[in-house]
This record gives C-alpha cells, sequence and structure tokens, in this order.
C-alpha cells in the first residue's frame, strides 16, 4: 500500500493480513501525527473518491474506519471528489452509509455560456494570443462549458498566434482523435458494467434512444440506473437521453 502525502510517499507493507485493518489505521493516523509535529494544519485530497467502493468490497468496513479514524483529527481536513454524482450523492447522503452526514457536498457545475467565454478570452489576453470572438463561439458551442476540455483547448490553441474560427475547428477535431484523450475516454468506458456499456453504445448510436436496443428489459433499467448514477447520461424525456460530455460522446462514435 503506497500513501503520497506530499512531500513524502510512504509505502507500506503488511506481512500478517489477519492485523490489516490495526495497521491501516495506525496509516490513517498518520496525517493528524504530522499536523501535531509540525504544528500546522494539513488538508488530504482524495480524487475521484467514488472508486474506494472498490477498496470496501475487498475490505468490508474500509468506510467506517475511515470516518471513525478522520472524525476525531482535529487538525487536519478532508477533501473528496469525483465525477460519478450519482454514485458520490448515494455514498454520502444515504442513511445506510458510514459517510452519511459527515462529508458537506458541494456541487461544481458546468460553466455557462457567458464565464467559458470570458475563461478562454481571458487566458488567450494574457497568453497574447489574437482570437476571432467566433472561435471562442465555436468552442463553447462544441464543448458545452466542461472546464477540463475547455482547458485542453485553450492549451492546444496556445501553439497558435491567431485563432481564427476555422483554427478552433480544427483544435476541436483533433481533440477527439488525440491519443491521450481517447485513451482515457475508453479507459473510463471499460470501467463500466456490461449492461452500462451496451445501453451506453447504443445511445451513443441512436442519439439517445434507448428504443430497439437488443437487452432484457431488467438489463436496460440496471444499465441506465448506473450510467445516470455515474452521470454519464441524463433523461432528457421518456425513452431518449442525452450523452453529458460532448468528447466522450464523439470520442465513442468514432470508435462504435
Amino acid at each position: 500500500m503506497t500513501l503520497n502525502i506530499n512531500p513524502l510517499s510512504i509505502e507500506l507493507y503488511f506481512e500478517n493480513r489477519s492485523k490489516l485493518r490495526d495497521a491501516l489505521k495506525e496509516a490513517l493516523e498518520l496525517p493528524q501525527i504530522l499536523a501535531e509535529k509540525t504544528g500546522e494544519k494539513f488538508t488530504v485530497v482524495l480524487d475521484e473518491f467514488q472508486y474506494l467502493r472498490l477498496a470496501e468490497q475487498n475490505h468490508p468496513g474500509l468506510f467506517h474506519l475511515l470516518r471513525d479514524t478522520w472524525q476525531f483529527q482535529k487538525q487536519v481536513v478532508y477533501v473528496t471528489s469525483g465525477s460519478s454524482v450519482g454514485l458520490l450523492n448515494h455514498m454520502i447522503a444515504s442513511k445506510e452509509q458510514p459517510f452519511y452526514g459527515f462529508l458537506y457536498p458541494i456541487h461544481l457545475q458546468s460553466f455557462s455560456r457567458d464565464i467559458s467565454l470570458k475563461f478562454l478570452s481571458e487566458g488567450f489576453k494574457e497568453e497574447g494570443v489574437k482570437y476571432e470572438e467566433e472561435a471562442l463561439e465555436e468552442a463553447v458551442n462544441e464543448l458545452d462549458g466542461i472546464p477540463a476540455w475547455l482547458n485542453l483547448f485553450g492549451l492546444k490553441a496556445l501553439k497558435r498566434k491567431t485563432l481564427e474560427k476555422s483554427t478552433a475547428k480544427q483544435i476541436l477535431n483533433q481533440m477527439v482523435k488525440d491519443p491521450l484523450v481517447v485513451s482515457l475516454v475508453l479507459q473510463e468506458y471499460e470501467k463500466l458494467g456490461k449492461n452500462s456499456k451496451a445501453v451506453l453504445k447504443h445511445l451513443v448510436k441512436t442519439g439517445g434512444l434507448i428504443k430497439g436496443i437488443s437487452l432484457s428489459r431488467s438489463s436496460v433499467t440496471e444499465g441506465l440506473r448506473s450510467l445516470l448514477q455515474e452521470g454519464y447520461i441524463q433523461r432528457v424525456e421518456r425513452g431518449k437521453y442525452k450523452v453529458v460530455d460532448p468528447v466522450i460522446l464523439k470520442v465513442l462514435k468514432i470508435g462504435f
């Protein structure tokens, strides 16, 4: 097991798995011990927190151990984040879950249209990149206010001295074919369950229509529920869904 607490990286080896819980509890006390030793307050950030549910499956009681340890650490603040909004809500808002009432949720929305335009324009001004307003409009229309993709678009655009609408279209087309972007999207897709994959693939091909899918009703229901929990899709109307992330949608369209 490896704990990364910048600037420290600590590897723990457990020879006796029967004592794993006790050893893990001692390891989880480390931030508080360091805070007391240094006289400083520590902030520990756990990204993609929902994936810890996999560890909970292998080590039942892990979430209870985390809460029991964290709640008594007065000099340590814990920040958890993740992209699977539905699962995170279930983990912290369901009464049967160990973290119920313990973590304070803050929902980060996609940028509004105005903020997206301001984000790009101010970034280009700081970097001395000339741009056409239509070029920014093109990017904002395609990327739907998702900060990560707006930021990637901006980084790729910095290589150009002038950003025109045609250039923006080229960058957007290149983004969905970028090996790193494609690899990231496909890795996340592979983490989905069998039914979720089949449902998502069908929705991508049909423009969001669930009709005509070759799965049993129970499998479709399970797949849709999982995708909604993971934040991949939103319900538009009865029988129709929207893939939330436009870049994921385009990458999967090309892949399928």
